[in-house]
């Protein structure tokens, strides 16, 4: 995915990512990979979600299956009159194909030109962190 982030210059001159695009990538490097079932990270997805979303969210953790949980944030609105809206995401991510990449799919490396190589970038947890 091409993350084109708004960079501030650092006092040697390097330019770094924004606090938003390192906050994705810490996200990107928790390795969700869907068919490792409950054994997998989700835990660690679930707590990395809830610790940002905390002071603006009721959470609510839900396991319809033992070690894979869902993470439901409820967002009140100032009019309660009108209709709800819900967001829909994923954290989980199919496994890799480690000889089609060139490097970890969850190092979430940020190249030169501003992409972040990660297995997730786009499907899904880009949406995760959008909302």
């Amino acid at each position: 995915s091409t993350i084109h982030a708004e960079e501030k210059k650092q006092g040697n001159g390097d330019a770094s990512p924004s606090p938003e695009v390192e906050r994705f990538r810490e996200f990107l490097r928790i390795p969700t990979v869907s068919f490792e079932g409950p054994k997998g990270p989700y835990q660690k997805a679930v707590a990395f979600l809830s610790e940002l979303l905390k002071d603006v969210c009721k959470l609510k953790v839900v396991e319809c299956v033992k070690g894979k949980p869902i993470l439901i944030a409820t967002r009140e609105g100032t009019e309660p009159g009108l209709k709800s809206v819900i967001l829909n995401c994923h954290y989980d991510v199919v496994p890799c194909v480690m000889e089609k990449w060139f490097c970890d799919p969850f190092a979430a490396i940020l190249t030169k030109d501003g992409q972040i190589v990660a297995r997730g970038t786009q499907d899904m947890k880009c949406v995760c962190m959008q909302y």
